[in-house]
Parts: structure tokens; C-alpha cells; sequence
């Protein structure tokens, strides 16, 4: 299920994907070294707010934008490789380890 009330904000310094919780924050931590490929490192959601669909609604909203700017991903977090094998839509998005 997918939350569609969630603010979801980005950090291009900290390269960080990012929603303001109750005292905490979760995110999905990116590395991109060229701007064309955003290496999904860490999807991280606070224990006392997991299994609410935040983590996919989040990982939906960071494949959303690099479908948008063209971008290559790369899924290091386990997290967001299940996400892109579940859902097709986003699987040309996986940078070609052959190039």
C-alpha cells in the first residue's frame, strides 16, 4: 500500500531522499558519482513505523524521480532491488552492468 499524503523531500548535498517522521526521519540514502546513475545504498524506516508502507512509498517516490530525469539506478539496498523486481514499470531503470 502506498501513502499518498507523505512529504517526501530531497537533499541533493547529503544525497538523501528524506520524510520528516515524529521524532525521527526515515530515508533512502543514494551515492551518484556522475549525475546520470543514483546507487540506491540504504533505505532506512524508524522500527515503531515499519510494516506501514513508508519504505515503498518512498522507494516508489525515488524511481518516480530518476524515471523523470533520465537517471540509471543501481538497487545496493536488498530493500529497493525487491522493490524493482516486484513492480516491472521500474526495471529498465537498472543501470546495464554490461556498459
Amino acid at each position: 500500500m502506498l501513502l499518498n499524503n507523505l512529504r517526501i523531500e530531497h537533499n541533493q548535498k547529503n544525497q538523501r531522499f528524506f520524510v520528516n517522521l515524529q521524532n525521527s526521519q526515515a530515508y533512502v540514502q543514494y551515492e551518484s558519482e556522475d549525475q546520470s546513475v543514483l546507487d540506491l545504498k540504504e533505505t532506512f524506516v524508524p522500527e515503531k513505523v515499519r510494516e506501514k508502507g513508508i519504505g515503498s512509498t518512498m522507494v516508489d517516490h525515488v524511481l518516480d524521480y530518476a524515471k523523470k530525469e533520465n537517471l540509471e539506478v543501481i538497487p545496493t539496498c536488498p530493500f529497493v532491488a525487491d522493490y524493482i523486481e516486484e513492480n516491472a514499470e521500474y526495471q529498465d531503470l537498472v543501470e546495464d552492468s554490461g556498459k
